[in-house]
């Protein structure tokens, strides 16, 4: 038998009229810089919408979160290394208790969209995958994520991050990201195949309020790696300046 799925919007997220501009939020990065979008990213409201089942037992389908950082509109004025990702989590159970998997897609989008209302996915050039497992004691904490390696954005591209959210269904998993009611200053993107969004869209072009999932991005300009996080070595000071 075939499933049913809806979007649940588990809580109303913005206040209305917010016009893009760089935010200014506490700089919770662990000594780098961070790119947010959030008006206040330290606090974890009632969560986002997912890509539910319309009956029981109510677990949710694949969906994405997605975040577009054109870096000159955020105050960037220098190519950049991104260092981590940091997201929130509203809850997370999984049935085996040994965690679930979520992934931190990075890309660059050669051609953002003119009218900020989607992600162009014909042409995102994909960067950098990285896995997170989550437990289920993350639940009201916020999660950030050392790359592997840093992920090298030049100053006039956008940074496109996204968190993918793998169906629930058959594994008994539920996952849903933090956001607030306090707002943001550009649109959260939202996808979900089962539920006829395979295109990201902001919440507000299907009739919900927009969802301010908090999904920031921690960076260092390019040229100077000083103890990068994700490795065990001291790492010399590198410029490009001779």
């Amino acid at each position: 038998m075939k499933t049913s799925y809806l979007i649940i919007p588990l809580s109303l997220l913005i206040v209305a009229g917010v016009v893009a501009q760089p935010c200014a939020p506490i700089a919770f990065c662990s000594g780098f810089s961070t790119l947010t979008q959030s008006m206040d990213n330290s606090t974890i409201g009632t969560g986002a919408a997912v890509c539910q089942t319309a009956a029981a037992p109510f677990l949710h389908g694949e969906y994405s979160y997605w975040r577009s950082y054109t870096l000159v509109n955020e105050g960037v004025t220098s190519n950049i290394d991104v260092v981590a990702v940091r997201f929130g989590v509203t809850t997370a159970v999984d049935a085996s208790g040994q965690g679930q998997n979520v992934h931190l897609r990075l890309y660059r989008d050669p051609a953002p969209d003119p009218t900020g209302t989607t992600v162009n996915l014909a042409t995102l050039q994909l960067l950098h995958t990285e896995t997170v497992v989550v437990m289920n004691s993350a639940t009201g904490t916020f999660i950030e994520t050392i790359l592997a390696s840093p992920v090298s954005v030049g100053l006039n591209d956008t940074l496109v991050v996204e968190l993918y959210v793998p169906s629930g269904l058959t594994p008994g998993n539920y996952f849903v990201p933090a956001g607030n009611a306090l707002g943001e200053c550009a649109p959260t993107f939202f996808s979900a195949i089962q539920c006829g969004t395979p295109v990201p869209q902001t919440a507000s072009s299907w009739g919900a309020q927009p969802a301010n999932v908090i999904l920031d991005v921690c960076y260092q300009p390019s040229f100077f790696l000083l103890n990068y996080p994700g490795g065990t070595d001291d790492l010399e000071l590198l410029s490009a300046v001779n």
